[in-house]
């Protein structure tokens, strides 16, 4: 199976835009490129540095931690489209949540991990037409998060997230 990592990682960033100092009440967590300041102190404390402004990233820090998240979705086990969803679900919402969408995509018992029994049933499926399902439980998902005052105003930007990776996944 060919590795899709790049192609993936392309789209993301393209919707993850910049730097975000994290001075808005719905969002708190300054974000340079999707990587929240948790999560590149987390990084940063695996590899022994010391922590710095998620604001000054490498390039190869941001690819590692992306890596991280197409490891964790179970993204790389699975067929391009529906890999390409799961990662930026991973990206937008955590590696967990991004497997269990796809495990109630697929009817089964949700537990967040993609092992043989999820990928069995990720395979049995025609790839767009999963992919495609994958989206809309995704669309479900923020709907029921933009249910709380604090997350009003994300949707928007979810969906526009969505659709454009819809796009994409119709042109196959």
């Amino acid at each position: 199976m060919a590795d899709n990592f790049e192609e993936a990682l392309a789209h993301t960033l393209v919707q993850e835009g910049g730097w975000y100092p994290g001075d808005e009440e719905r969002d708190t967590n300054p974000t340079m490129r999707g990587v929240t300041q948790k999560v590149y102190n987390c990084y940063r404390d695996e590899l022994g540095r010391p922590h710095r402004s998620v604001q000054h990233i490498s390039a190869d820090e941001l690819r590692a931690i992306y890596r991280e998240y197409w490891e964790d979705s179970g993204a790389y086990r699975l067929r391009r489209l529906t890999a390409m969803a799961v990662f930026d679900m991973a990206v937008n919402a955590g590696a967990s949540r991004a497997a269990v969408l796809l495990q109630r995509t697929l009817a089964m018992q949700e537990d967040g991990i993609v092992g043989p029994k999820t990928l069995a049933a990720a395979y049995e499926c025609d790839e767009k037409e999963l992919a495609c399902e994958y989206q809309w439980q995704r669309l479900r998902y923020y709907n029921t998060l933009a249910k709380q005052k604090k997350h009003k105003l994300n949707l928007w930007l979810w969906l526009d997230r969505v659709l454009k990776l819809q796009s994409l996944i119709e042109e196959g």
